[in-house]
């Protein structure tokens, strides 16, 4: 009898002990598929977007060098740098070739995981009126795995929260949200939680993408209404097929735009950190190429182009 108790209570401890080892094993393989490391882009890759006002850009993965990967951007005047283990813009790329070093706030610390945290310390030029520096703490934090629909589908994705403090002139901070698709390779969409504190940034969406090695279609694009207005503004369609080539300024389009400011800085590239090229005045009418962010590419009525940041000019 003694000898048949035995043998029922090792039954059991055996049987108890291999459940939790395998509920264990579901649980960390559970875990592990919620993982992801940096992705591999291929040339010829490429994503389309569109801004909250029904504005679009598009990125073309042109090369892939040592530490970075050259993406042309079709609507822009400069090709874009990003890091291969972050996928962090670091550069814009003249069409001489010079770069131009860049602090995007947006990017990844490979490999992420729910519940992942990190921070890190930006500076930028100093703003309007100031000599000094612009220090900002970026503090980031996955916060769910989930699905996220954009125009171009529904897509698993990891959902990054963004709190930036400005420790410049004025004491500030603000909160974005950023979604990362594993599947897309990509960042799939960017939305401000503080409108005010991000002054002329907006909104954000995939609405097109094509990646070479999964042979992923895009499915049916769900297409929006364009802003009326008055003034007649004739698009000038993406192609189906991106092209691979120098950058190169956009047609003219029979789009305006008007300073409101006082005056304003015409600068040679999307960025305080370009230099002045000339100066608008109140009332001039600026001819609208394209944009990147919060910069306008625009063109002078003496035929003179450069960018002027959104928020001196209305529409």
């Amino acid at each position: 009898m003694r000898r048949f108790l035995s043998f029922v209570i090792i039954f059991f401890m055996v049987f108890f002990i291999n459940c939790a080892t395998e509920q264990e094993a579901i649980q960390t393989s559970n875990i592990l598929k919620e993982k992801c490391d940096a992705p591999i882009w291929n040339v010829g890759d490429y994503w389309r977007y569109r801004y909250s006002n029904m504005k679009e850009w598009q990125y073309t993965v042109e090369r892939i060098e040592e530490d970075s990967y050259i993406v042309d951007d079709y609507y822009g005047s400069y090709k874009n740098c990003f890091d291969r283990k972050t996928l962090r813009l670091l550069a814009y790329i003249d069409h001489k070739g010079d770069k131009k070093a860049v602090s995007s706030p947006f990017y990844i610390d490979f490999p992420i995981h729910v519940g992942k945290k990190w921070k890190k310390m930006f500076t930028s030029p100093p703003s309007r009126g100031s000599s000094l520096d612009i220090n900002y703490l970026n503090e980031y934090e996955v916060i769910s795995h989930e699905d996220a629909t954009v125009p171009a589908g529904t897509f698993k994705a990891f959902k990054i929260e963004l709190k930036q403090t400005n420790y410049g002139g004025k004491f500030a901070s603000g909160k974005a949200y950023y979604w990362y698709s594993p599947e897309i390779k990509s960042i799939i969409k960017i939305e401000y939680e503080d409108i005010p504190y991000w002054t002329g940034f907006r909104n954000y969406a995939l609405i097109k993408f094509e990646l070479k090695d999964k042979g992923l279609p895009t499915p049916e694009l769900k297409l929006f209404p364009q802003k009326v207005d008055t003034t007649p503004k004739p698009q000038t369609p993406l192609p189906e097929t991106p092209k691979i080539s120098a950058p190169a300024t956009p047609p003219p389009r029979t789009n305006f735009v008007t300073v409101s400011g006082t005056s304003a800085n015409i600068r040679s590239g999307a960025g305080n950190e370009f230099s002045i090229v000339t100066i608008v005045k109140q009332g001039d009418k600026l001819t609208f190429l394209g944009e990147y962010g919060e910069w306008f590419n625009v063109r002078l009525e003496n035929g003179q182009e450069g960018w002027i940041n959104s928020r001196f000019v209305k529409e």
